[in-house]
């Protein structure tokens, strides 16, 4: 059945596969190609080079030269892939397409809410003016809630080494909800198990579970 998936959904697949934590070795099979290699060939033709950082295929477009990076912006992330396809003269939806946000209007808002603004001029987008002091002014209203978390590293994503054996545990998330964790996911270089696992912890620290959190890890 996989190995019927068309171009397009293919491609997608892989992605939001290896995302979600999925080994190349394990697709190659499934998609029945005769190995990882074979892989990566399949996407090297639809415009898709393999990254070591993030362990996953990123637009071949992303890939700058050391020349063109010095002396120039580096945006955080997915923004620079969006900037990057945008230079190779890709409209809005056909970027949208390639980083599978659902439309061109939901990258539009993904890139406001990243303080960034479209430029007709250069047919890019730029970073916002003023964008620095917005964002100063939105982690002074958050003081309150990282206070909370007082246990928590602030402006850093904690990692626990959790003692035990890994189990399989079957969780349904909206759509949405799956998407903002594997967007997450990809722009920090986080797994998804990370992601979930920190969460749960710092949940379970702030509803009363403070002191079982703390001899959990001294087990």
């Amino acid at each position: 059945m996989l190995a019927e998936l068309q171009k397009e959904d293919r491609t997608n697949y892989i992605l939001q596969s290896l995302n979600a934590g999925i080994s190349r070795e394990e697709l190659a099979i499934g998609l029945n190609h005769s190995d990882y290699r074979s892989l990566d060939m399949y996407m090297r033709r639809h415009g898709y080079t393999w990254d070591k950082e993030i362990q996953n295929y990123v637009p071949k477009e992303k890939k700058i030269s050391q020349e063109q990076v010095n002396g120039s912006i580096v945006h955080p992330g997915k923004i620079n892939q969006i900037i990057a396809l945008f230079e190779a003269g890709h409209d809005a939806k056909e970027v949208a397409k390639k980083l599978l946000f659902p439309n061109h209007r939901s990258l539009a808002d993904y890139m406001k809410e990243k303080h960034y603004e479209w430029d007709n001029k250069i047919r890019n987008y730029v970073p916002m003016a003023h964008a620095e002091s917005k964002e100063l002014q939105e982690q002074k209203n958050n003081e309150v809630i990282e206070e909370q978390v007082s246990d928590s590293f602030i402006n850093q994503i904690p990692r626990y080494l959790i003692p035990g054996i890994a189990q399989n545990k079957n969780v349904q998330l909206s759509h949405l909800l799956n998407q903002l964790v594997l967007d997450f996911s990809y722009e920090n270089n986080i797994t998804q198990r990370q992601i979930f696992e920190s969460a749960i912890l710092e949940f379970l620290m702030k509803h009363g579970y403070r002191h079982e959190v703390k001899a959990l890890f001294q087990k």
